[in-house]
């Protein structure tokens, strides 16, 4: 058990330092006052400078519910059993596929909860200042949905639980994010193919401390989410064009605007 915490830990330290490193090393975009980028809510939105520490309510949601959930598992074991990606329960009951939800929000240990927390820590801010809130939070649960059908579907995980697969969708539509605006930053001077080698190392690395046996590590999760991550930002993602009135956003699917937006105005921050 303490092998595949410790496992569990430097698997998730890998893409905690990984992806820090290629944030510090490769900004979006370089400038002299990093800035964020908000999008008005217009067909073609006029992207407009803002502070580059703009809060980012979704992630610091779900790290509370994270946080809260497991205090509450530790405190009723039984939810765990109620709310767990149950391939079992999945198979004899139709209406129990709230799982492949619910499981995003539970965590086995302190350790689990923890790396976990430190990567969507990490990660969450800058892809909730690039996307906005609403398609931060779409990204991450239908991401997380993502990976715990794909581990039903491959059955290497009768029971699984964690977040880590809604973080790798996060990954995987920050990737998308960059290649499909790779012009764009590539002419304000930043190494696109840098970030995203060290995203594809970091993928790597976090596949290949799962593959021993009894690493309890849920590697087709985490493709699911990586996968439903880059969907999901290729279909609602932001694309960044160029125009006479500036830096516009023109996603193929535009989301309604929801609840989490603070004003009309839909936030994408680029640095």
């Amino acid at each position: 058990m303490r092998a595949a915490q410790a496992l569990l830990v430097l698997s998730c330290g890998v893409l905690c330092a990984s992806h820090a490193i290629a944030a510090r090393t490769h900004p979006l975009p370089p400038s002299p006052r990093p800035a964020a980028l908000v999008v008005a809510a217009a067909r073609r939105p006029v992207a407009r400078r803002r502070p580059p520490d703009a809060p980012a309510p979704v992630s610091t949601s779900l790290l509370l519910a994270n946080g809260l959930v497991f205090v509450l598992t530790m405190r009723q074991p039984r939810l765990m059993r109620l709310l767990a990606k149950d391939d079992a329960s999945l198979r004899r009951h139709a209406a129990q596929w709230y799982r492949c939800l619910s499981a995003c929000f539970l965590h086995a240990s302190v350790p689990h909860v923890l790396v976990n927390s430190l990567s969507l820590h990490n990660l969450g801010p800058a892809v909730e200042r690039s996307f906005g809130p609403d398609r931060t939070l779409a990204l991450y649960l239908a991401s997380g949905v993502s990976g715990n059908v794909l581990s039903y579907a491959a059955g290497r995980s009768p029971v699984a639980v964690g977040a880590s697969g809604a973080i790798f969708g996060l990954l995987g539509g920050w990737a998308v994010f960059l290649q499909r605006n790779h012009d764009f930053f590539a002419a304000r001077g930043v190494d696109v193919r840098s970030s995203l080698t060290s995203i594809a190392r970091t993928c790597a690395l976090n596949a290949a401390l799962g593959l021993p046996a009894g690493a309890r590590v849920d590697n087709m999760g985490h493709l699911g989410g990586l996968l439903g991550g880059a969907a999901c930002s290729f279909l609602f993602g932001p694309r960044l064009r160029s125009s006479r009135r500036g830096v516009t956003d023109q996603p193929l699917v535009r989301l309604p605007r929801g609840p989490l937006e603070r004003s009309k105005r839909k936030r994408l921050r680029v640095r």
